[in-house]
């Protein structure tokens, strides 16, 4: 995710992460905005997404690994990707770390501002995982392909 992408879109995405609460759907940021020297306007930025008013916060992960755009190729934002045969060495480093890897991960990249459920979809038509399957019936999907 990027502070270049609309406020709107990225709460829409907050929400279907809220909806999902899979641990392995999350955001991710190459960077920290203005340099990681400085958190605070990351966590605003952050806050700002995830806040829905003064008692309620939407539930979903944000990472900073600039490693995962290196490894599956993520050259602009929004980006959806779906990874898959990820194995890694140490579950505490980056997946997107090379000498982390047991093996090499590939990756699905839907690019735009679409919604979350319709990138499942469409990922989903070409990868066909019951896992995204399963997500995209949780989203309420009713054009997906079997």
């Amino acid at each position: 995710i990027s502070e270049s992408i609309p406020l709107g879109t990225l709460k829409n995405y907050a929400d279907t992460l809220d909806t999902l609460r899979d641990p392995n759907v999350f955001f991710v940021m190459r960077g920290c905005i203005g340099g990681c020297s400085k958190i605070k306007p990351t966590i605003a930025f952050v806050q700002s997404i995830l806040t829905i008013n003064e008692k309620k916060r939407r539930v979903a992960e944000v990472q900073i690994d600039p490693f995962l755009f290196q490894t599956y190729g993520i050259k602009h934002v929004p980006a959806i990707a779906y990874a898959h045969g990820v194995k890694t060495a140490n579950s505490e480093l980056s997946e997107g770390l090379a000498k982390n890897l047991k093996a090499k991960p590939t990756a699905t990249v839907l690019y735009g501002d679409v919604s979350l459920q319709y990138a499942i979809e469409k990922i989903n038509v070409q990868i066909k995982s019951k896992r995204l399957t399963l997500m995209a019936k949780a989203l309420g999907a009713t054009s997906y392909e079997q």
